[in-house]
């Protein structure tokens, strides 16, 4: 009888998808340290488009991109805990992280403040979390629910309704708008991908190295 040849099969890993999302892992309500913590945060990020106007005045739009990643990085790495690995297999979402979320939006508020207002600016970049959410509806495929589809569409609306009456009088020009456009969306992106990328590793060394490599990208320009 013919002995029974067995075939050995090799089955490799299915290759995760380079722009991935994950459900949030803090899903309860607000407290009073987390709305103190979105208070400051919204504060610091608000205020940058009126720093921006100022050093405009004085400095080259490629140097203010380059100078706020590259001190951004360097004020991380003196953290301990920023300078922890992170696995090789995630370097090219920090990448993307890295250009789209930081090196590049910062080259192009720059860029748009030169022909539009700080305070324009700082509407416009108000519906980068509602652009995240769609962002996050494209890459799960998956509606939200109604509740959620409600609140996107007042998010929108209330936008519009701040922005529109500013736009009247104020420099906004339409190739100052697309720029800002741009910014948001590669908030939108990254915002997604740093979700896994910081429940792995924490938010300090992906920042810190997403940064750095933003750093990099804009080097050539900063220094010109």
């Amino acid at each position: 009888m013919r002995p029974t040849c067995s075939v050995r099969l090799t089955m490799s890993e299915p290759r995760q998808k380079l722009i991935t999302t994950a459900p949030g892992s803090n899903p309860e309500a607000f407290g009073l340290t987390e709305w103190s913590i979105l208070s400051a945060t919204s504060l610091i990020w608000g205020s940058s488009f009126l720093w921006i106007s100022i050093a405009l005045r004085s400095l080259e739009l490629t140097a203010i991109g380059f100078v706020r990643v590259l001190l951004g990085a360097g004020a991380l790495a003196l953290i301990p805990r920023a300078r922890s690995p992170i696995a090789r297999a995630d370097w090219p979402r920090v990448a993307i992280v890295g250009i789209a979320g930081s090196a590049g939006p910062a080259l192009l508020f720059a860029l748009a403040q030169q022909t539009v207002d700080s305070s324009v600016a700082g509407m416009v970049n108000s519906a980068t979390p509602l652009v995240t959410m769609l962002v996050a509806i494209m890459i799960t495929r998956s509606l939200p629910g109604r509740i959620q589809v409600v609140g996107l569409a007042i998010g929108f609306g209330g936008i519009l309704a701040m922005a529109l009456p500013n736009l009247s009088g104020a420099d906004a020009s339409p190739a100052g708008l697309g720029f800002l456009l741009l910014a948001i969306i590669g908030y939108g992106i990254t915002g997604n991908i740093l979700v896994p990328l910081q429940q792995r590793y924490g938010a300090l060394p992906v920042i810190m190295r997403a940064l750095a490599i933003g750093a990099l990208f804009s080097a050539p320009l900063g220094a010109v």
